[in-house]
């Protein structure tokens, strides 16, 4: 399981990779527009995003941890 900051890890890594946001946008057929406010978290990240670096977006529900002291 990755945390949200892994997921910006790799997404940061992949723009790298792809030579920027632009080139990233490009490569995907999405807008740089959507890829920086994704980056720069002004929007959430979706699963076409979650796509693109090889992830699967879901949601994990667990109990309240109590300590027993």
């Amino acid at each position: 399981m990755l945390t949200e900051r892994d997921v910006y890890a790799r997404l940061y890594a992949a723009i790298k990779a792809a030579g920027g946001v632009r080139a990233f946008a490009r490569l995907h057929s999405l807008t740089p527009a959507y890829i920086s406010d994704v980056a720069r978290r002004r929007r959430d990240l979706s699963d076409t995003i979650c796509a693109t670096i090889g992830v699967v977006r879901t949601i994990v529900i667990c109990r309240e941890y109590h300590d027993q002291d």
